[in-house]
């Protein structure tokens, strides 16, 4: 059996018993159909372009919520502000990165033209750039665009998996644990723990260990006078494929052990925040 697709003259023929439906907007409905299980693709999708949380009706867009090899992209600033969609209250429909959806100049595209089209084509570039890098599989593709997301110094954490602002430099760095200091260079880690003090909603102060291999990202910054911790953890059990939540710190402290078995600590909040405003597990 074959089946054939017929949009705006171009015609598609696919082999096999492919499940196929068409929609409203003459595109592919992938989430009930064998494109993306067992399947060494990886898709990269754009969200909604307007602003707001990202709907449920959107095809392909929905399948980001089914396959851990499918990702919606939105478009925003690096300063964290969102300009598309987003993800849904209760993840259906997660977005997964945030990319600059303007500025670009090529062919028919000028700086002026913006959207989540523009922002996908980007993500996808640089997806297929780390695959080549190192033969990333489309299953760790995803989880590494969410460690590549740059969580900025904002109110809230974005309603976004990766809980920042896409960034390439990010992606294509090695992925193993490490520590980045305030001038930019990467340690890498053989173990290490973080621990923060933060307040709890009623005003309690409570303790928390992070530990090396748990894919734990912590951001330090200040905002308003307070000292946050921003912290992504990996979700390795459903959708969405991980959540940031920001802690009100009082204190903090680091010991971890580099390749090379140097111990490095930081004791206080103000030393880990100077020394290692960045730290992945």
């Amino acid at each position: 059996m074959s089946v054939v697709l017929r949009t705006e003259g171009l015609t598609r023929v696919l082999a096999g018993d492919v499940p196929v439906t068409l929609v409203e907007d003459i595109t592919l409905e992938i989430e009930q159909g064998e494109y993306l299980p067992d399947s060494e693709s990886f898709a990269v999708a754009a969200a909604d372009g307007n602003y707001g949380p990202q709907s449920p009706r959107g095809v392909p867009q929905r399948a980001a919520g089914v396959y851990r090899n499918f990702t919606n992209v939105t478009y925003g600033t690096q300063n964290g502000e969102i300009l598309g969609a987003y993800s849904d209250a209760q993840n259906r429909e997660p977005i997964t990165a945030m990319a600059p959806g303007c500025g670009f100049e090529f062919g028919a595209a000028v700086p002026a033209d913006r959207g989540t089209s523009l922002a996908a084509a980007y993500v996808a570039a640089w997806s297929r750039m780390r695959n080549l890098l190192d033969n990333t599989d489309e299953y760790a593709l995803r989880a590494f665009l969410l460690q590549a997301g740059w969580i900025p110094p904002v109110d809230a954490p974005l309603d976004i998996e990766g809980g920042g602002a896409f960034d390439p430099a990010r992606l294509m760095i090695s992925q193993e644990p490490h520590v980045m200091g305030a001038d930019g260079a990467v340690v890498a880690l053989e173990e290490g723990t973080a621990t923060i003090q933060y307040k709890d909603p009623d005003g309690n102060l409570v303790s928390k260990d992070f530990h090396y291999g748990t894919g734990v990202t912590i951001v330090f910054f200040h905002l308003r006078g307070k000292a946050v911790a921003s912290v992504r953890e990996m979700n390795r059990s459903g959708f969405p494929l991980a959540r940031t939540q920001d802690y009100e710190v009082t204190d903090a402290s680091v010991r971890v052990t580099e390749g090379s078995g140097a111990v490095l600590t930081a004791s206080g909040l103000q030393e880990v925040m100077s020394k290692y405003p960045e730290i992945v597990f």
